[in-house]
């Protein structure tokens, strides 16, 4: 389980939320007819304001769209539709089967791409996904982020635009797990990310990961990425500690690990294209000595993760990272509440995780501690503490406690279709999709 001790306050504006790249997307509908710039009436009733021409080469329309909360989008209909490969939608970890077998019959789409207009691109990115949502209407089936790779279905957008939560991280990458065979139980031999080189930074390939850390490999990446985007984890970084107990790695950009890493390592990479060779690194054992930092001798995938950790691993984060992250379970507390009482007949259990101050005050911040939830108020939570606090000698494990919802820093719902967090909610989509199925799975095999 993630922790991380940090001062909950003010998030700084850091650099790399000031990111002003554009978001480029593509919304997918059913059929084949080329969509008409008249379709999109219906976005006058929604606050939108069109203006509509003809595109540079007297074919088709281009429609500027503008809304005084989400900003500006320019719109295009795609002349020769291109369907989404197959592999990009079997590896996007946001999809069910089901939504796999919506999307492939897909024939026809529209372009848009969304300025970034507030400085911070997390919001930016959130008004990206209004646009793209309300240019589906009850039509279109699904959105795709090209620089992300990432799909989004109307039941997704309608989750994530419930609340005004700025986006995770998450949001802005996708990650692939590519395995020996489809459907094969085991660990990926290839994880891999895409959307950090489109924001300017740089993606990031994982080589045969352990099976005993598959399940965990989430929040090592997520670690990852926010120390990359924060400027602490660059191409090239000999040696950066990553998790306690200790647990290190080093960057090795593709051109490099190609030259001096194994012939048996770089198979591992099964790229023949080299569509994964580009502002991306690989997550190598550290430099160790003098030689090898200055020769490169002995690149090779990082050993540390072949062989797994524990589950008591606690992965580094910077202040600013643990306060995006509470901000963002602070965001979706209320939608936390109702999905509690949503799955309730599937007995789930929810768990929160508060900012406790330590002993030493602000100098040393705080310790991000779960509890077991006792009650669910509007405004505070009433818990069991679940662990033993390193350096809060007021806390007992075990005793109960009463929280305001600003304390809150991280929540988990555990559910028969997997976890659901404020950054991952498919297993609720999962829950509704196959209740019957589950229940009677829940019934036949008894109280827990």
């Amino acid at each position: 389980m993630l922790g991380t001790i940090s001062d909950i306050g003010g998030i700084p504006m850091l650099d790399w939320l000031k990111n002003k790249n554009s978001m480029t997307g593509e919304v997918l509908y059913r059929g084949t007819l080329m969509p008409r710039h008249e379709e999109y009436a219906y976005l006058d009733k929604a606050g939108y304001t069109r203006t509509v021409k003809q595109s540079q080469h007297g074919q088709g329309w281009v429609m500027t769209l503008s809304h005084p909360r989400y900003g500006t989008a320019t719109v295009s209909p795609r002349h020769e539709f291109v369907p989404l490969p197959p592999v990009i939608l079997r590896l996007d970890p946001r999809l069910t089967e089901e939504d796999v077998q919506t999307i492939q019959p897909c024939g026809t789409s529209v372009n848009f791409e969304v300025r970034a207009e507030l400085g911070n691109v997390l919001h930016d990115r959130k008004n990206a996904l209004h646009f793209m949502r309300d240019l589906m209407g009850t039509d279109g089936v699904a959105g795709l982020d090209v620089g992300a790779q990432s799909i989004w279905t109307q039941q997704a957008l309608d989750e994530e635009l419930s609340h005004d939560a700025g986006l995770d991280i998450e949001s802005l990458y996708t990650t692939h797990h590519i395995f020996e065979a489809e459907g094969q139980e085991s660990a990926p031999y290839w994880v891999h990310t895409h959307g950090l080189a489109d924001l300017g930074f740089f993606d990031f390939d994982i080589l045969r990961p352990s099976p005993e850390i598959d399940g965990n490999l989430n929040e090592l990446i997520r670690a990852i990425a926010f120390g990359i985007v924060e400027g602490l984890i660059k191409p090239d970084t000999a040696d950066f500690s990553i998790a306690s107990p200790p647990g290190r790695i080093r960057m090795v950009p593709v051109y490099e690990f190609q030259k001096k890493a194994s012939a048996e390592d770089n198979a591992v990479r099964d790229d023949p294209d080299g569509d994964h060779a580009k502002n991306r690194s690989i997550v190598c054992d550290p430099a160790a000595g003098f030689m090898t930092k200055i020769f490169g001798k002995g690149v090779r995938p990082n050993r540390w993760l072949e062989r797994g950790y524990g589950d008591g691993t606690i992965f580094w984060m910077s202040d600013s990272a643990s306060m995006l992250m509470a901000r963002r379970a602070q965001g979706t507390y209320q939608m936390f509440r109702q999905l509690l009482t949503e799955f309730e007949k599937f007995q789930v259990q929810g768990i929160v995780k508060s900012a406790e101050p330590t002993d030493e005050g602000n100098a040393y911040g705080h310790e991000h501690l779960w509890f077991e939830i006792v009650e669910l108020k509007a405004d505070s939570i009433v818990g069991r503490l679940a662990n033993t606090p390193y350096n809060i000698a007021k806390l007992q494990m075990g005793e109960r406690y009463e929280r305001g919802v600003e304390s809150l820093s991280d929540w988990v719902i555990a559910t028969p279709a997997g976890p659901i967090t404020p950054r991952y909610t498919v297993a609720a989509r999962l829950l509704r999709l196959h209740a019957d199925e589950i229940l009677q799975s829940m019934q036949e095999q008894g109280p827990a």
